[in-house]
């Protein structure tokens, strides 16, 4: 189509009367033909503005379309006959061509008009057109060739509307030429050229009608998008590739399908949107007007393919390459002068595909595409002038890259400079804000690292070497992905504030090359402003308010459980100076290939690198000074990276199954058999030292077995006298003046250890743990951080970090049983092959001789069965949702919430700073501060009431009874007061229940000394005391060690079909023990309640009670038993042939177990020594491992004839529930018998507070 003049309409005129007026002048024009004057008035440039004008009226509203348009005939049959007569009368003329085919374009629907319609045309200008066309080109004679034919001329005459529509923004136009187009399709031959043609005209026209699908796919209307894609499909089909419509075609189907994308999001469709992209660009000639388009279409459907990519789904560089390529392409062939804001266009996509895939992960490569794309931008700047409602955009993106590029000083004084370019705008100022803040810090950043010698450059660099390829999450090569796994910073998240904090370090430990310092602050107030978020809404305010005005120390995340006071005194590191120098002594001994001098080598560059990082933090001078000193550890770093892999070979294990062994270390189903190797290696070395002669190398090695032992105990409890003893021992066995492996292995051992010693030091400060605190660094560090939290009205952290604190030998094992019952569930086969090697290992080592150093044979074989089972562990650990077996992440509070389910959890932290309560309740976290409560006291209190308890059990000849009786009374009531009562009244628990409604239940988490409490029992019980002044008269107490366990332990509760067999067992007579009479008739009242065989007296041996175990769902254990309050281990129920150990009961995996009733003594008593308080660790949580979701145990010994008296009260209780198919309700039933014997007998509340459920 020639170009188009733009006359103006006439003022106040309306379309319609501009139209008649129009149609008046160029009808005025065709009458004056043949003139006096001649034909030049049909040349004139008003006579083709009038034309150009009334071109606009080529389709008109019309009644039958419903309010659409429609082809105006007379006014396209006027057109046609004036242009027709203007390239007639002037055949030379530059545009006749372009008249003629325009002619001949509108006028040939009239000229080949259908068989049932009116010929319009006068026969003079019919016959005109017959010699112009041509006997080939005449109106056939035939019926259904006529139709043809004019279906063929409306699908011109829509071709013609659609560049019109195009050329002159005309969207009515475009929906005619649709439905032109559309009417003509069924009546062209299916084999013609015409009909691919129409319908390629008609998927154009479906795409440029109404909202641009394109632009904005969720505006177009669906079906007609659909329609689109079905007649351009059809199109590119039936049109060969050496037809000159072919490229064209490919190209509306590639748009169609980029649209139909956009809308159903779906990838499948960008892919195959860029294939005829592709397509169309390799198919146009130079020539193709729409080229230069093309090229940019596929340029950005290439960058909209990059960006849309899912995980595991990122683009291969050979994306960015085409992409680029197709927008230079664009952009090289469109100047300024033809189209500068199609340019504009261009240049802003060719900027987006210069940063496909750029790395968040890999800055140098990342500033090398910003800086590609700043050339770019800076040209788009050019092109958009002052004043341009872009240009501040574009000024912003030119910043942000030249940022990215890591020219910060260039980003600010652009910034500077072009300030007026987005100043009124405040999201644009907020973001320029943020940029010249980023720029400040990267400029500060490079400063910084500007003076880096080569050689820490060089080292810096292969640290990054192996660093890098970990923080991206490859699960490959170098062992300390596997150390970077356990402690959370892999790439399994879990949702704690503890990972996030990991998740944190994680960032950081990217830093410079991943990120830099301005992500890193932003992700620390990411953190702090997630923080605020938790607190109740009351008050995140004053949190906030507090952040801004610098009150809250917590601008930045601390270490994972929260912050730790520091000591004011660096930490004493003069035992490093010890190791150092027994290093630096016995490394000359040594040949320098042996193995032994290849480990102590490794050992001392770690004694250096901690010395440096200790001498670094304390030094004096400004933080500056301070990394000037620490850039001394790069080379050593460098050195231990490169050879860790070489230093594991020599402890005998493989650096790829590194992670798979560590995960090993956490297969320990039972706390009591890792405890009791642990103690009986002590025992077993003293013993057998006490049998060698002082000077026998059998005498040295055992000594070394034994300082190995307690290196390993302190890790477990950090008491101090087995640090002393292992360190005496150590210094006189690396004094020899030939050192072995094994000495080598002690001073490995000895290394670190006073590493552990120091940190804790530097964490904790220099003085012990005070009264009634754990020497555990994991426990105190879990306290402190849960204070500290509190402190900062965070009670979400405070019970994250709690939780991970508590009972780690307990939760350990738990966690491991439940990683191998869900692996059973999801691999049975995989599961039996790696029961089969853990057992394997389990019974090397207990066949070795504890004490003793053991054999090469010994030690190949257990390193065989290692080896067995890590190679099934990292087969495992490929598999999804198995990425982290047996070594989980701390548990978030989403992870908690369900163990409140059925009533609160509390957990109490005991702080020397402060006492609180955490009651995790169904509808979220209440904390309750305890200020009469504290841990001074309670250490005290304790011991107090222990010795009122035995004075109590021994009964009224005992001198203390009346004091004990006080003491007992008043702990009770001290209890109520600074604990019980504020927790219950702030969760609304401030009476009984209303008559018939069902008692609440709640569970205790007490830590630290507490757990040796009756909490259950806090109250005033005497006969005058008020109806609601007791636990008992509010709530159903359970116990629990962790939220962990109770969720662990609902998770195994199973509802048994049918009614439930019982097992109950009776030791009336034990030797060497006080007769129990009463149990017998305790074993047949609890064996009639739920069915079952009673085994009474000798029938009780160790083998016939655990094989009845296994098919029973209720126990009853009626005997003796015994437990040593300083040795968790030493727990034992007293049967006819023996001892059935703790350990045994714990190794277990029952299957039908639902609940153990141990009417025994002290079968809920834990550790005595601050060390084991929080390690949950008793018979009662023995049978917890074993598979019982409840228990029923007694906290200290109880008569005989009180024991049967409970015992028979709650197995009629609970009676009623056994054959339902119902979870069983032993904790109400527990409730109501002790209820009842508490009425029975107030005056001796030792006798049923002793009665405690846990569990379920």
């Amino acid at each position: 189509m020639h170009e188009m003049t733009e006359p103006q309409q006439l003022p106040g005129e309306d379309r319609p009367a501009e139209r008649e007026r129009l149609l008046r002048a160029v009808r005025g024009r065709l009458d004056a033909l043949g003139g006096p004057t001649g034909n030049g008035h049909l040349h004139t440039a008003e006579a083709r503005q009038e034309t150009d004008r009334l071109l606009r009226h080529l389709v008109a509203p019309h009644p039958a379309t419903g309010g659409g348009h429609a082809l105006d005939a007379e006014v396209a049959y006027v057109l046609g006959v004036m242009y027709l007569f203007v390239a007639d009368d002037r055949p030379d003329a530059p545009t006749a061509a372009q008249d003629g085919q325009c002619a001949l374009l509108l006028l040939a629907p009239f000229y080949c008009h259908l068989p049932d319609q009116p010929d319009v045309l006068p026969p003079p200008l019919r016959a005109g057109l017959d010699q112009l066309l041509g006997a080939e080109g005449r109106r056939p004679d035939a019926p259904e060739e006529i139709v043809q034919e004019h279906a063929a001329s409306l699908a011109n005459l829509a071709m013609l509307l659609l560049e019109l529509g195009i050329t002159l923004a005309y969207p009515e136009a475009i929906r005619v030429a649709a439905d032109l187009a559309r009417e003509a399709l069924p009546h062209l031959s299916p084999d013609g050229h015409d009909r691919a043609l129409a319908g390629c005209n008609l998927g154009y026209a479906l795409l440029l009608s109404g909202p641009t699908p394109v632009s904005s796919p969720g505006q177009a209307d669906p079906e007609q998008l659909a329609e689109a894609v079905s007649v351009l499909r059809t199109a590119f089909a039936a049109t060969p590739r050496e037809h000159p419509n072919h490229a064209r075609c490919a190209n509306g189907l590639g748009l169609a399908l980029l649209a139909s994308a956009g809308q159903a999001e779906d990838r499948t469709q960008l892919a195959e949107a860029a294939a005829m992209l592709r397509i169309a660009t390799q198919t146009a000639t130079e020539v193709d007007q729409n080229l230069p388009q093309m090229y940019s279409d596929l340029g950005y459907t290439l960058t909209l393919c990059a960006r849309t990519a899912g995980e595991g789904e990122e683009p291969g560089p050979e994306v960015r390459e085409e992409a680029v390529d197709a927008l230079r392409r664009a952009v090289d062939l469109t100047t300024p002068a033809e189209d500068g804001e199609m340019l504009r266009t261009r240049l802003d996509r060719l900027a987006d595909a210069v940063v496909i895939g750029s790395p968040s992960d890999d800055r140098p490569r990342a500033a090398a595409q910003a800086e590609q794309a700043v050339d770019t931008l800076r040209r788009l700047l050019d092109l958009t002038p002052e004043g341009h409602p872009e240009r501040g955009d574009v000024l912003l993106r030119l910043a942000g890259n030249r940022l990215v590029a890591q020219h910060p000083q260039e980003t600010i004084d652009l910034l500077v400079q072009g300030e007026s370019a987005y100043a009124t705008d405040p999201r644009r100022e907020q973001i320029a804000r943020a940029l010249l803040v980023e720029a400040a810090m990267l400029k500060g950043e490079l400063d910084s690292r500007a003076d880096l010698t080569p050689e820490q450059q060089a080292d810096w660099q292969a640290i990054d070497d192996v660093m890098l390829p970990l923080l991206s999450g490859d699960t490959t090569g170098h062992p300390m992905r596997s150390v970077m796994n356990l402690i959370g910073l892999g790439g399994e998240g879990g949702g704690s504030r503890s990972q996030e904090l990991m998740d944190f370090g994680s960032m950081v430990l990217g830093y410079p090359d991943r990120v830099g310092l301005n992500e890193i602050f932003a992700k620390a107030m990411e953190l702090q402003a997630r923080r605020i978020a938790r607190l109740p809404e009351e008050e995140r305010a004053g949190a906030v308010a507090a952040f801004l005005a610098g009150d809250d120390d917590e601008g930045a995340p601390g270490p994972p459980g929260g912050r730790v006071e520091e000591s004011e005194e660096p930490p004493d590191t003069s035992s490093l100076d010890e190791l150092l120098e027994i290093h630096e002594r016995l490394l000359p001994r040594l040949p320098p290939d042996s193995r032994e001098h290849r480990l102590l080598h490794g050992g001392r560059n770690m004694l250096r690198l901690v010395q440096i990082m200790y001498e670094s933090m304390y030094a004096p001078g400004d933080t500056r000074t301070r990394l000037q000193l620490m850039r001394r550890a790069l080379p050593l770093m460098r050195e231990l990276f490169e050879e860790l892999p070489a230093q594991l070979e020599e402890l005998g294990i493989k650096p790829e199954l590194f992670g798979a062994h560590t995960a090993l270390a956490f297969a320990y189903e039972s706390p009591f058999e890792q405890l009791e190797a642990v103690e009986e290696g002590v025992r077993a070395a003293r013993r057998r030292l006490t049998e060698l002669a002082p000077d026998t190398p059998e005498y040295a090695e055992t000594r070394t077995t034994l300082a190995l032992s307690l290196f390993v105990r302190h890790a477990l409890w950090s008491e101090e006298a087995d640090y002393e003893e292992a360190v005496g021992i150590a210094r006189e066995l690396t004094s020899a003046p030939a050192p072995g492996w094994r000495t080598a292995m002690l001073l490995t051992q000895w290394t670190s250890a006073a590493q552990s010693r120091i940190q804790r030091t530097g964490l904790l400060g220099q003085a012990p743990p005070g009264v009634g605190q754990s020497p555990s660094l994991i426990t105190r560090l879990a306290s402190d951080g849960a204070a500290t939290a509190l402190d900062d009205r965070d009670p979400v952290e405070a019970l994250e970090t709690l939780e991970d604190g508590r009972a780690h030998l307990l939760s350990g094992a738990l966690n491991a049983r439940r990683e191998l019952e869900v692996l059973h569930g999801a691999d049975a086969k995989l599961h039996g092959r790696l029961r089969a090697a853990l057992e394997r290992i389990r019974a090397l080592r207990t066949a070795r001789e504890p004490g003793r150093w053991p054999t090469p044979d010994e030690e190949d074989e257990l390193r065989s069965a290692s080896d067995d089972a890590a190679w099934l562990v990292a087969e495992l650990q490929q598999h999804p949702g198995f990425q982290r077996f047996l070594t989980p992440l701390p548990l978030g509070l989403d992870d908690l919430l369900p163990a409140a389910a059925e009533g609160p959890v509390v957990s109490v932290n005991i702080n020397p700073r402060r006492c609180d309560a955490l009651a995790l309740c169904p509808d979220g976290l209440r904390a309750v501060p305890l200020p009469r409560l504290y841990a001074s006291d309670l250490v005290a209190q304790a011991e107090s009431f222990r010795v009122a308890v035995e004075a109590l059990t021994a009964g009224p000849r005992d001198p203390l009874f009346e004091d004990a009786r006080e003491i007992f009374t008043g702990t009770l009531a001290w209890l109520w007061d600074v604990l019980a009562e504020p927790v219950l009244d702030a969760l609304g628990f401030t009476g009984p229940p209303e008559s018939g409604a069902p008692w609440p239940r709640l569970w205790w988490s007490p830590s630290g000394v507490l757990n040796s409490f009756p909490l259950h029992a806090a109250g005033r019980h005497g006969s005058g005391e008020a109806a609601d002044a007791a636990v008992l008269d509010r709530v159903a107490s359970s116990y629990t060690p962790t939220l962990r366990a109770l969720l662990f332990s609902r998770a195994r509760r199973r509802a048994a079909p049918g009614r439930r067999r019982t097992l109950a067992v009776a030791m009336p007579q034990t030797a060497g023990q006080a007769p129990l009479a009463r149990t017998v008739t305790e074993a047949t009242e609890a064996v009639a309640a739920g069915g079952g065989v009673p085994l009474i007296g000798p029938a009780a041996t160790r083998d016939s009670v655990r094989a009845a175990m296994v098919d029973a769902a209720v126990v009853h254990f009626a005997c003796h038993a015994d437990s040593d309050p300083e040795d968790l281990s030493a727990g034992r129920l007293l049967l006819a042939d023996g001892d059935l150990l703790i350990r045994d009961i714990a190794e277990l995996h029952l299957e039908t177990a639902e609940l153990a009733y141990l009417s025994a003594c002290g079968t809920a008593r834990g550790g005595a020594t601050a060390a084991l308080a929080d390690e949950v660790i008793h018979l009662g949580s023995a049978f917890q491992l074993a598979g019982y979701a409840q228990s029923v145990a007694t906290l200290w010994e109880v008569g005989d004839s009180f024991a049967a008296r409970a015992a028979a009260e709650f197995h009629r209780t609970l009676a009623p529930s056994l054959p339902g198919p119902g979870p069983l309700p032993a904790a109400l039933a527990l409730h109501h018998t002790v209820r009842s014997l508490r009425q029975d007998d107030r005056e001796r509340p030792w006798t049923w507070s002793a009665l405690v459920h846990a569990g379920a």
